[in-house]
């Protein structure tokens, strides 16, 4: 919103003075404003070996030599050495080649001036199992973004890798970013759209991230890419709420929708290019999760326990700790019958 393209300076959301504004505002209201990174995937129109060329139209920005000299090709060249992109996923885009040092530092350096530039407090990485995760680590350990918060999109169900392989990408970030429980998230679709004993509560106390290093969990419900009509993609149909029961009573970094906080809670894939339907449907969740909210605050703290857990009923416990008392979140899934467990919660009478 800074440079005249396509005939306007402003963007479609606004101006570079509309970003800052926006950005400051809501620094003053205790809100850390954080910024999508997406460092990792390029579509030049190109294809044979330019497909992997910064071809850049009438631009001379990015059209530089190799700075270290330690080639004989000028830094955009088709070698996949040299080449500021190389690698390519499902035709998804071309990765940047971290490899090279001048690339390397670029990325740092960018990083740091959007941080100043605008005013960001933290960085989502977007498709980060496309970075290796040691320039995460290095990234995130430099500038002005040393000891700001980052969240990874690592964007993998159980299906196509185990959550242990998500920890131990954690280590190989020296720990320096959280990644969104796309696991958890998985049984939690599974939980609200089936009925009865088609999914197995049980499964919600052993998957995920959150029960293998919920420091490191944002656990979620619906994110843009996971409901959009534009994509006919209506995700959770029935019982939504019965999710953010699990992600906010649990432990980990949870996140609220915007689409259900503010807009609707389904997607209407039927007509999301009409002119009167922007393509939500529903009332919004935003009162039934402010109370969720507010709970989590009040007790939901210490260390999460499972009390009880069979194919239709969860009874999850946490413990509580020196600011908060503690809660007991019992979830039934069966769409038509009352279920119950006794179970010991290891607190006394009147407590």
């Amino acid at each position: 919103g800074a440079y005249n393209e396509k005939g306007s300076v402003p963007t479609r959301y606004g101006s570079e003075a509309d970003l800052k504004y926006c950005v400051t505002a809501l620094r003053k209201l205790g809100i850390r404003p954080i910024v999508d990174l997406v460092l990792n995937h390029n579509q030049n129109g190109q294809s044979g070996a330019d497909k992997f060329r910064f071809i850049y139209g009438n631009h001379n920005t990015f059209e530089k030599q190799d700075p270290g000299g330690a080639n004989e090709y000028n830094y955009f060249t088709d070698s996949t050495n040299h080449a500021p992109f190389h690698y390519e996923y499902n035709n998804f885009g071309r990765d940047v080649n971290l490899e090279h040092p001048y690339q390397r530092e670029g990325l740092k350096a960018w990083g740091d001036w959007v941080t100043a530039k605008v005013g960001y407090q933290g960085y989502r990485w977007d498709l980060a199992f496309n970075l290796d995760p040691w320039f995460i680590s290095e990234f995130m350990n430099s500038g002005l973004k040393k000891d700001r918060f980052s969240v990874l999109e690592y964007w993998e169900k159980e299906t196509e890798g185990t959550t242990e392989e998500m920890v131990t990408w954690l280590a190989l970030t020296d720990y320096r970013s959280a990644i969104f429980d796309m696991p958890l998230r998985d049984h939690l679709k599974d939980m609200c759209n089936l009925s009865g004993t088609a999914f197995n509560m049980s499964n919600l106390t052993q998957r995920g991230l959150v029960n293998y290093a919920p420091q490191w969990a944002v656990t979620f419900v619906e994110s843009h890419d996971t409901i959009r009509p534009y994509d006919n993609k209506v995700s959770i149909t029935k019982d939504k709420m019965m999710a953010y029961a699990f992600v906010l009573m649990s432990a980990g970094l949870p996140m609220i929708a915007h689409s259900d906080y503010f807009v609707g809670r389904n997607a209407d894939e039927s007509s999301p290019d009409d002119s009167v339907d922007d393509g939500w449907t529903g009332e919004t969740l935003k009162a039934q999760i402010d109370q969720l909210i507010g709970l989590r605050k009040a007790y939901a703290g210490g260390a999460t326990s499972y009390l009880y857990a069979d194919s239709d009923l969860l009874v999850m416990k946490r413990e509580g700790n020196g600011q908060k008392p503690g809660c007991i979140l019992a979830l039934n899934d069966h769409d038509t019958t009352t279920k119950s467990a006794n179970v010991n919660t290891g607190w006394s009478e009147g407590v």
